[in-house]
């Protein structure tokens, strides 16, 4: 819906004037998002209808279109997001010289939103003109697991049910539903103005501007294309000189420049734009309105863009905290008596056993020790360096979407009291390896503590086999962030001309450090030797991990070993990739592991899940399983 507003917005010209990819960027912020892109129809079968119905043979065929389409999301949250009364139809014209048109676009829909566990987007549309029925379905889609499409690019859902009172059910693919599933993206919201050329822009009240023709979107990395103003000659926008006119909302992915393309006629003048004109470059700082615009010989056309991050929806606190009725979803499905059998009693037998496998599973049984029979490691710093920084994973992608196999460069780290390397990979000493695991993060290396505010900056320089330039620039948060950012799972992209890398992470108001131990020993207590394949992750209980998205990077990896993937223990203690966890003083850590330890040849599959509160930082925690002959470990020590 096109909103007028009767002066400028306020608006910020971009600091580079050209926007070729710079030596090092800075990132933009993203989320993953849903938008419904358009629903199209195949305009000869309306022809048809109307030949053996007997309606008038008109020059072009048009319907009268009203209904509504939803969205419903896992927590039965409902959104319309079209809306036309039978008394208020719109009208669509179905050309004879194409065979589809879109009877629904992108700017009178009201998305892109966040993306929840699930949707159920349930269509009903109708032609008044011929009482009829277009589409009355409904589509179930479900996020919390990997999804079979690509992400970014447009996804076609066919409907070749034909739902004009049964008739012609030859027909094939009467409708077509187009949506996509973003990654990590923003939101972009278009404008445009129109002013007198050698005017200053303001509004002089006369409605001076008839605005027919188009304006389209796409991005540099996919090939995503939007409509963000269609308007055909005889149903013009009328524009005030120097009013403002907000045309659409849509998704942009973060890591692509912005290109829209405008062919207008403006009071019988054509106006269009050349290339790289309309261009711009996504921003984290949203809500100032970016300007650019196209002259012709009588009036220019001024064209804004504002970005917005999925924070400022009024769906997302939905998606990211757990509501207090709400179960923690368990990774591992510990808690899921049908899958894992109980133990009756400590030391109990085995379930199944031959002479290669033996096949446990054990009761949860935790302890806690006192702070005197524990070395302490307490940290006295001012309060400010309580806001820790809690980077889960870093993934790196080739432009289109794709993951690059392999890639070389370096990662480092700066924060209020340090610097360090977190990631390094060096091509001329051939220490170059697959470094993309199958979630397409990369295995970092730790820096012994938690990362700390107020000032935290990542720096990227990455190439990949091919030595193309897939990200070189920084994530940054060089003051203290503003309440609406502390807290939140946030995704932070760097771009580079080939590839992008995405940081996902959360910079915590008052947080504590947690140092984690994992331990196999015998039950005399002593360490035994032993190998171990699996992985243990850790989240928090306050948090929800509804899509496929938060579940690969936004929990924390503390080791992961691929199927018959074993590596050693060191006098039992497992070799973590990850021993420091961020933990906010509200809220509890979740440790879960889905392992197979190997003792002596015989591999004993383990699934294990315990929750720790940071209420006391000067005790250490451990939960603790124990088998007929060993027992593993999970330790939690505090600092502050």
């Amino acid at each position: 819906m096109i909103e007028i507003e009767n002066s400028l917005p306020v608006r910020r010209v971009h600091e580079r004037e050209e926007l070729l990819v710079p030596i090092a960027n800075q990132d933009v912020l993203g989320s993953p998002l849903f938008e419904l892109n358009y629903i199209s129809v195949t305009t000869d079968t309306f022809q048809k209808y109307d030949k053996e119905s007997g309606f008038p043979l008109l020059t072009m065929s048009f319907l009268e279109l009203y209904g509504h389409i939803t969205l419903t999301d896992d927590l039965d949250n409902t959104f319309t997001l079209f809306r036309r009364d039978v008394d208020d139809p719109k009208t669509v014209f179905l050309p004879d010289n194409q065979p589809r048109a879109k009877i629904i676009q992108n700017f009178e829909l009201q998305t892109p939103r966040v993306l929840p566990k699930t949707i159920t987007l349930h269509f009903y549309l109708l032609d008044k003109y011929r009482n009829i029925v277009i589409l009355d379905e409904k589509k179930f889609i479900d996020c919390s697991r990997e999804l079979p499409m690509p992400y970014d690019k447009d996804f076609l859902v066919s409907y070749d049910k034909y739902h004009m009172c049964g008739k012609y059910s030859s027909c094939l693919q009467l409708v077509d539903v187009s949506y996509i599933i973003f990654k990590c993206a923003i939101s972009a919201c278009v404008g445009i103005a129109v002013v007198e050329t050698g005017g200053e822009g303001g509004n002089d009240g006369r409605v001076g501007a008839q605005v027919s023709g188009t304006i389209s979107a796409s991005n540099k990395a996919t090939d995503m294309k939007v409509m963000v103003l269609n308007k055909s000659p005889g149903e013009e926008l009328k524009l005030e000189f120097g009013a403002f006119a907000k045309l659409s909302y849509f998704a942009v992915p973060s890591y692509s420049l912005l290109d829209l393309e405008a062919k207008l006629n403006i009071n019988g003048e054509q106006i269009s734009s050349k290339d790289d004109d309309l261009l711009f470059e996504p921003t984290s700082e949203c809500y100032p309105w970016y300007q650019k615009e196209i002259v012709g010989k009588k009036c220019r056309v001024l064209v804004f863009v504002s970005w917005r991050h999925a924070i400022y929806f009024p769906d997302y606190d939905l998606s990211e905290f757990r509501g207090a009725h709400e179960e923690i979803e368990y990774p591992f499905s510990v808690k899921k008596k049908s899958s894992i059998p109980k133990f009756k009693e400590k030391g109990s037998t085995t379930i199944k056993s031959n002479h290669t496998n033996e096949y446990k599973s054990f009761d949860i049984k935790p302890r806690v020790l006192a702070s005197s029979m524990l070395e302490k490691r307490v940290r006295k710093w001012k309060s400010d360096v309580e806001k820790l920084v809690e980077v889960f994973s870093i993934s790196i992608c080739s432009s289109d979407g794709g993951l690059t196999s392999t890639v070389y460069g370096k990662i480092s780290c700066i924060d209020y009291i340090g610097k360090f390397v977190i990631f390094k990979r060096d091509k001329k000493k051939l220490e170059r390896v697959d470094t993309l695991q199958s979630d397409g993060t990369v295995q970092l290396g730790e820096p012994g503590r938690c990362y700390m505010c107020p000032f935290f900056c990542l720096n990227f320089d990455i190439k990949d086999d091919q030595d193309r330039e897939i990200c070189v620039g920084y994530v940054s948060h060089d003051s203290a962030p503003a309440d609406s950012w502390l807290n939140r799972r946030l995704c932070s992209v760097v771009r580079g001309q080939y590839g992008y890398a995405a940081v996902y992470y959360t910079i915590f108001s008052d947080a504590l450090e947690a140092k984690l131990k994992c331990t196999v020993e015998s039950v005399t207590g002593r360490a035994v030797y032993c190998q171990v394949s699996g992985k243990i992750i850790a989240m928090y209980s306050n948090s929800r991990y509804p899509t496929i998205f938060e579940k690969k990077f936004y929990r924390s990896t503390l080791f992961n070993k691929g199927k018959g993937e074993f590596v050693d223990s060191n006098d039992g203690k497992i070799p973590l990739e990850k021993s420091l966890v961020a933990v906010s003083r509200g809220d509890k850590l979740i440790v879960a592991a889905d392992i197979c330890v190997r003792i002596d040849g015989y591999p004993n599959l383990l699934k294990f899940e315990a929750m720790f509160t940071p209420e006391n930082p000067e005790k250490r925690i451990i939960s603790v399983c124990e088998g007929s002959n060993y027992s593993f470990s999970v330790s939690v020590e505090w600092s502050q």
